[in-house]
């Protein structure tokens, strides 16, 4: 999306950077407007805002809060129209959910690119999975939103995890998160071990193993976490499977008890909560595709009944015909 920024003009992107509101209400293909934040909410979107392409010019609604908050959200709106009016649109549109979730986590990370500037980021991050106190020293240098931060900090996750801002009630105000379910916009977190305690922390810096509660009572996998302080009543958590900074040895858990987990495999893009164990190669068997990480060929087979080479999956086992000749 950046360089569809660029080809708009030389211009653009500077300007984006330099003041995105005031940039974005004098871009004549949009109309930027601003609305209280109880006039709407999208339970898919990471951020307090709204695209409306149903009018002409489309409509970037933004929820009035902090200039930080409104710039990131103004930003992120932006990213749709780019994602909805470009050749880019053609990328998500085959994914299993319509590309919602892709499409979000591309206007968060696009949004985030414009607000922090590569030097800064590498100049504050460290190379790997950052701790929460990194992730905090970035928001005190930078001029940009809590949420842009954690946007940024969540691509150095070498392992699954998330980078969250949670306020001291518990309740998640965004997530980013690496190859795991997020956490929902709203959702209070208060059984987590990691919030219990901040939520009693009288030091700027807390850790635990902590699980995250999603809905119908599913508990995640157990995690390394850090919260350091964000400003008044926030903080950011870094959670992650293993190698975290803050620990000296941090290990995957090898707990006997199964808890859900997010999966999206890797040939054919199908995502799944998965309650079984992982097959022996350590990742689960997709049900879509049956495929793991141990049977990544797509093998083929002859199908005696329409005469065309099909991909094995599409067989029953023992079958010597399709599924579809099958029915």
């Amino acid at each position: 999306m950046l360089d569809e920024v660029r080809a708009i003009s030389p211009d653009f992107l500077r300007d984006l950077r330099a003041d995105p509101l005031l940039t974005l209400d004098q871009y004549p293909d949009v109309e930027l407007s601003y609305l209280n934040p109880q006039d709407f909410y999208d339970q898919h979107c990471s951020i307090a805002g709204m695209y409306i392409n149903t009018v002409t010019p489309p409509r970037l609604s933004v929820a009035t809060a902090t200039a930080e908050r409104m710039r990131f959200t103004a930003l992120h709106e932006f990213g749709h129209h780019l994602q909805q009016t470009t050749a880019i649109a053609d990328t998500t549109v085959l994914r299993d959910d319509g590309g919602v979730a892709l499409e979000e986590a591309a206007c968060d990370l696009f949004a985030a690119k414009i607000l922090l500037s590569d030097e800064l980021v590498d100049s504050v991050l460290p190379t790997g999975t950052p701790s929460a106190t990194d992730v905090a020293r970035l928001w005190a240098s930078a001029d940009a939103s809590r949420s842009a931060v954690a946007v940024t900090a969540a691509q150095r996750l070498t392992v699954d995890g998330y980078v969250a801002v949670i306020g001291s009630d518990g309740t998640v105000e965004f997530c980013a998160t690496r190859g795991l379910p997020p956490l929902r916009r709203g959702s209070n977190q208060q059984t987590a071990e990691i919030v219990r305690a901040l939520r009693v922390a009288t030091q700027n810096t807390v850790e635990r193993l902590t699980r995250f509660q999603f809905r119908d009572g599913i508990r995640g996998a157990e995690l390394w976490a850090q919260a350091a302080r964000a400003g008044n009543g926030y903080w950011f958590v870094v959670a992650a499977e293993s190698g975290v900074p803050w620990k000296q040895l941090a290990l995957p858990s090898f707990e006997a008890e199964v808890t859900g987990r997010w999966h999206v495999c890797e040939f054919c893009g199908h995502g799944w909560m998965n309650f079984s164990r992982a097959h022996d190669c350590g990742t689960p068997i997709c049900p879509e595709c049956t495929r793991c990480g141990c049977r990544n060929a797509l093998k083929e087979r002859l199908c005696s009944g329409c005469g065309f080479i099909q991909p094995a999956h599409l067989f029953n086992e023992g079958s010597s015909v399709c599924r579809d000749c099958a029915d």
